[in-house]
């Protein structure tokens, strides 16, 4: 697991949780953007993503037992998957 290689000994240095939560924040904007997102005014677009980055906080207090991270890196790939496979099919029929 990807919360393995912050610990150190049987801590979770604070540098280690940023970057639990920092990886989550992206890996949630990214599911977001590629699965979720409509098209909104900037200030939606900014207030959408803050509270996105507030609610990463609890997911990466959970991440630091659950995969949470590495099921996202799932998501992400199956997005860009499908992303990839609709435009083909769109450029193929239009």
């Amino acid at each position: 697991m990807i919360t393995d290689l912050l610990f150190v000994g049987n801590e979770m240095p604070l540098w280690g949780f940023l970057v639990l939560y920092g990886m989550t924040t992206i890996l949630l904007a990214i599911v977001y953007k590629l699965g979720f997102a409509k098209r909104l005014p900037l200030l939606k677009s900014v207030i959408v993503y803050i509270m996105l980055a507030i609610g990463a906080l609890p997911l990466a207090f959970l991440g630091i037992a659950l995969p949470l991270v590495e099921a996202l890196l799932i998501a992400t790939a199956i997005l860009i998957i499908v992303r990839f496979r609709m435009r083909k099919s769109d450029n193929k029929n239009g």
